[in-house]
């Protein structure tokens, strides 16, 4: 049978729900759609845009008010370690070290750019995206590639031995770092090197397990890793 009602939503023109503007920032995404009406929800990522529009459509069809849709939209929450977003000591890390393919590497990088652009240093912690078979190596030099040509990031880290074929097309210098494992030798090392101000991207496959790089974040900007001041 055929739907009484079909309801397209999306950025490509002509969409009955159609996005035609988004603002990304450290909180969340705001989208405003065909009609000017504007929303936002909480979550990163030009695909929850989507997502965002998407609710819209359902929810309107339903007789929900934009206001009301406004509200729901704000109490969303999304997956553990997806365009997950943590303050430690005043860095500002996106999780979104739950997967990684070649296509959601480079959205995550955009995500970066977008939410990092008033920060003091935009960094990108890649590990290596598994499961390709036979396009392992080929997609990882190509994210080598891309990565050369961006000017936007001030540090890229690259973790895992398929990263060290994207290493090979970058330049050798301060801005590119390559470490096998985010193991507890590594994770402490590389966040010596954040500082207050920093917008840092976590992305790779989940057993390269990228996380570890918070965890020795919050250690070294935790009030016990401080020594005790001096009393006289």
């Amino acid at each position: 049978t055929r739907p009484q009602a079909l309801i397209s939503f999306g950025f490509g023109t002509g969409a009955d729900v159609q996005i035609v503007d988004t603002v990304q920032s450290p909180e969340g995404i705001e989208l405003t759609l065909n009609d000017r009406a504007r929303f936002r929800i909480g979550l990163l990522g030009r695909h929850n845009a989507s997502n965002a529009a998407a609710a819209v459509a359902v929810g309107r069809r339903l007789g929900l008010s934009d206001e009301q849709i406004r509200a729901g939209l704000a109490s969303a929450r999304g997956p553990e370690m997806r365009l997950e977003r943590s303050d430690v000591g005043g860095v500002s890390i996106v999780n979104d070290a739950y997967n990684a393919n070649p296509d959601s590497m480079r959205a995550g990088l955009e995500t970066l750019r977008e939410i990092g652009a008033g920060a003091t240093r935009r960094i990108a912690v890649l590990g290596d995206m598994l499961e390709l078979g036979e396009h392992t190596d080929g997609e990882h030099r190509a994210i080598g590639s891309e990565l050369a040509r961006r000017t936007d990031l001030d540090l890229i880290v690259l973790v895992g031995p398929s990263m060290k074929l994207a290493a090979e097309r970058l330049e050798n210098g301060p801005r590119v770092v390559w470490i096998n494992d985010m193991d507890e030798h590594d994770a402490p090392r590389i966040a010596e090197r954040l500082r207050p101000g920093d917008v840092v991207l976590l992305k790779g496959s989940r057993r390269m397990r990228l996380e570890r790089l918070l965890g020795a974040v919050r250690e070294r900007f935790s009030p016990a890793s401080k020594p005790e001041p001096t009393r006289v």
